[in-house]
């Protein structure tokens, strides 16, 4: 009786041992880690872009141990040696000119843009464009502010979508190549004050078919018109087309 009891008082105490063995190995095994920098993950939180996931470095649970990290790629509003005006779906590139300022650049792909009147308290008095990149290459409505009085160069030349336009009245120049290849543009009306066209201005417009040129007018380079197959022109009373336009511009050069 006294061996049967022995017996069963060591195999409990051995059930006993390897029991708290088994808690303390559970103990000491690392669990799978994962590391959040709380920065980072606020940065994410006001970003459009989705977060980017990596393994921590050093962590030895690499498969799983992971950190929230935000997007590394250069913002699209890091500043230059360019003054940028900044709206929801495009910012645009100046410089002063008089009392106001130019606007030379920018990017907005969209198909009805409206160009600010006033950025950064300064009144936009002139747009410019650029022969190597048409400013607004999907717009098909371009509304520009009273205070404009001077389409510049390249303003919206290539802009091969744009069928709408107004020309504000307070404009007395529209330079050279303005509107240049704007093939889609059928109807433009030219403000009473409008003093001068530069050569090439609207080259290319070949679905300009009717022009009425205010009497204002005192200069139309050579070519301002230039392309345009099928178009009539009417100025003082006289009426020009695609075979007598240059008439024109030596009464007006």
């Amino acid at each position: 009786m006294k061996k049967i009891s022995t017996l069963l008082l060591l195999t409990i105490a051995a059930a006993t041992l390897s029991g708290c063995k088994t808690g303390r190995a559970a103990e000491d095994e690392p669990s799978k880690v994962t590391t959040i920098n709380v920065d980072a993950a606020a940065a994410v939180s006001s970003s459009s872009k989705p977060a980017s996931v990596q393994p921590v470095e050093g962590d030895p649970n690499g498969e799983s141990g992971e950190s929230l990290q935000a997007p590394t790629e250069a913002s699209g509003n890091s500043e230059s040696s360019e003054s940028r005006d900044y709206d929801p779906n495009a910012y645009y590139t100046y410089m002063s000119k008089g009392a106001g300022v130019m606007i030379m650049g920018g990017e907005n792909e969209q198909e009805k843009i409206e160009i600010p009147a006033v950025i950064n308290e300064q009144m936009v008095v002139s747009i410019s464009g650029s022969a190597k990149k048409t400013l607004f290459p999907k717009a098909k409505t371009i509304i520009l502010p009273e205070t404009i009085t001077d389409i510049h160069n390249y303003a919206f030349a290539g802009c091969k979508y744009l069928t709408e336009i107004n020309i504000p009245s307070g404009v007395t120049e529209i330079g050279e190549n303005a509107f240049l290849n704007c093939a889609s543009l059928a109807k433009l009306e030219f403000p009473e004050g409008l003093k001068k066209i530069g050569a090439g201005a609207f080259g290319g417009c070949t679905s300009l078919t009717s022009i009425a040129l205010p009497e204002s007018v005192t200069s139309i380079a050579y070519g301002a018109f230039d392309n345009n197959v099928e178009f009539t022109l009417t100025y003082k009373g006289m009426t020009f087309n695609a075979y007598n336009i240059n008439d024109l511009y030596t009464m007006l050069s």
